[in-house]
């Protein structure tokens, strides 16, 4: 059996476009790859109806048949992240939407840092660095691999040349050295990504999704084919 990896979104947010397309570059690149989410689970071409029972159904794509490289998890509650935590080591999160809420209660701050320092050591963290609160969760990255992502000038990824019209484009941009998930290194480069369509666009999910691939060496070709030729199915 293969030692599945977990990929956790943590976006409180109403849509599920970053962990669709990190299921669409992985699945792209010839990886067995699932992806969980609040309405659906899909592994590969298929699609299942999502239990009830949130991540306890989680063991079903790992233990059964399905035998997969990762395990995307995205839009599941806060809660039920929590207890996912508990039972499994999670590989990388994508912390975009970490504190989108203006105040926050202790207690949710406390359980987001519980997840964070469950990630496993030199685990990969991709915080969104356009996000002012992050401050909070610092004390919770000790051991950690950090890339953030945005606009954020400071940003290891950001973008330029944004330009939105019946296609998006921009141009990603690596602004400082990355470390793959096999240890090799990625040089400060930038290349042209275009995107037919995309509804409700917002660049922290592209570039989040983007990094992430780079992270687990999918070429810069594939994941410009990808980008490319995403359309509204994409994101059911």
């Amino acid at each position: 059996m293969k030692n599945t990896e977990f990929i956790s979104i943590t976006e409180d947010s109403q849509n599920n476009i970053i962990g669709n397309l990190v299921f669409l570059l992985l699945k792209q690149n010839g990886f067995k790859v699932g992806l969980k989410n609040k309405r659906t689970i899909k592994v590969d071409e298929r699609s299942f109806k999502n239990g009830t029972r949130e991540y306890l159904d989680v063991d079903k794509l790992i233990y059964k048949d399905m035998n997969l490289d990762y395990l995307v998890l995205d839009e599941i509650k806060m809660k039920c992240l929590y207890e996912f935590t508990k039972e499994y080591t999670v590989d990388t999160v994508i912390a975009n939407g970490i504190d989108q809420k203006e105040k926050e209660s202790n207690h949710d701050i406390e359980k987001k840092k519980i997840i964070i320092e469950n990630l496993k050591r030199n685990g990969i963290i991709m915080i969104n660095n356009d996000n002012k609160g992050i401050y909070k969760y610092f004390d919770s990255l000790k051991d950690k691999i950090i890339v953030t992502y945005g606009l954020n000038a400071k940003s290891t990824i950001t973008a330029s040349s944004l330009y939105i019209n019946e296609n998006i484009s921009f141009n990603c941009c690596i602004q400082r050295g990355l470390t793959t998930s096999n240890g090799n290194e990625i040089e400060q480069m930038e290349f042209p990504i275009k995107i037919r369509q995309c509804d409700g666009f917002n660049i922290s999910y592209f570039l989040s999704a983007i990094g992430l691939a780079l992270i687990y060496e999918i070429p810069v070709t594939k994941i410009q084919k990808t980008m490319y030729e995403l359309d509204r199915g994409s994101f059911k």
